[in-house]
């Protein structure tokens, strides 16, 4: 899951970490667009760790 956080971009990752967006190496990336039009975006990250998808709401 992703989260806007006073501005700042955090990560909830699969692993129940918090990922800080110092910690991402790529943009977000939009992988199903045909959510798109209830403001649910399915996501995918790179942290230093992994690869991890998620769900983010649009705020």
């Amino acid at each position: 899951m992703v989260g806007n956080i006073n501005g700042i971009l955090y990560i909830y990752g699969y692993d129940g970490r918090l990922y800080h967006q110092s910690e991402i190496y790529e943009q977000i990336k939009i992988i199903d667009i045909s959510s798109l039009n209830r403001g649910i975006y399915i996501v995918s990250v790179k942290t230093k760790y992994r690869t991890d998808q998620g769900t983010f709401i649009k705020l």
